[in-house]
């Protein structure tokens, strides 16, 4: 039960189930001794989290109100549904975004194209109020459907595993780089 949780972390980060993920577990030691965390695996149904996940999170927020949940998750329609399926919880967008490339030298030459069901997706979320009102989505969404391609986590660990965890999440905390 949550009610039973006591942290003196500082967010909870959420992750995708993908190869981030499992990369990231296996260095968290080494992350959590700079940034105290909690960390939440989002199981996905359909591009959205489990019900369970979803309640979880939701008992999370009450029990630390004033906790930043940050949600890292692809710049793919997939990954902006499930940040608008989280919607009442305050997540903000840690990354990968597509302004990454630039900001951290990711290499652009590691997206995936997008499949038509994905590039359907995108223009249905481009239509939704709550995505017109955050133009980071809208751009991120906009850019998708342009260059029918998608940045995927791999992106960033196409220059090490410890870049992710020593540099991209770093940089990002310290700067408050999430939307």
């Amino acid at each position: 039960m949550v009610s039973e949780i006591n942290s003196d972390a500082l967010f909870i980060l959420l992750i995708d189930q993908s190869s981030n993920a499992y990369i990231l577990e296996r260095e968290l030691a080494r992350f959590a001794e700079r940034f105290p965390r909690i960390i939440v695996f989002i199981n996905q149904v359909h591009g959205q989290p489990a019900n369970t996940t979803g309640l979880f999170l939701m008992e999370m927020k009450m029990k630390f109100p004033n906790m930043p949940m940050l949600a890292l998750v692809n710049a793919s329609p997939e990954g902006v549904k499930m940040l608008l399926s989280l919607e009442g919880l305050d997540v903000k967008w840690l990354g990968i975004r597509t302004d990454d490339f630039a900001k951290y030298k990711i290499p652009t030459n590691v997206d995936t194209p997008l499949t038509e069901v994905d590039i359907k997706l995108a223009r249905h979320l481009l239509e939704e109020e709550r995505v017109q009102k955050n133009p980071v989505l809208r751009d991120d969404l906009n850019h998708m459907v342009a260059t029918e391609s998608t940045v995927e986590s791999d992106a960033v660990l196409a220059l090490g595993a410890p870049f992710l965890y020593q540099v991209y999440l770093p940089l990002k905390l310290q700067y408050m780089d999430w939307q």
